[in-house]
């Protein structure tokens, strides 16, 4: 999980891992890339608006990456309609409904998680 806003990232981590979820966080874009790159996780939800590197170029050098290509991207924004939709398999708008988005993060996960 990626995203700038320190209360979101706690919100949300505190959240999934309560649906048993193992959750890496990252405050920015760089460390998201890295971290992904290193550990594949199943799925990235990042934030489009962060300094060093947005979700938008995240996205980006994950799907250039053959190593995270295929790991399902869900971007959370408050700009809704500014990012590229091809890179991303969901777009949720801040602020967000927790039901919807675990329901979204549920389906996007490899039927074996």
């Amino acid at each position: 999980m990626v995203d700038d806003e320190q209360a979101i990232l706690l919100l949300l981590c505190d959240l999934l891992e309560d649906e048993g979820y193992t959750v890496l966080i990252a405050h920015d874009g760089v460390v998201a890339l890295s971290l992904a790159q290193d550990t594949k996780p199943d799925i990235v939800l990042t934030d489009l608006m962060m300094p060093a590197m947005d979700g938008g170029a995240l996205g980006r050098r994950l799907r250039a990456d053959p190593g995270t290509a295929r790991i399902p991207l869900i971007a959370m924004t408050v700009a809704y309609g500014s990012y590229d939709a091809a890179l991303f398999a969901h777009v949720i708008a801040k602020p967000f409904e927790i039901e919807p988005l675990l329901a979204t993060i549920a389906a996007l996960l490899p039927a074996a998680a």
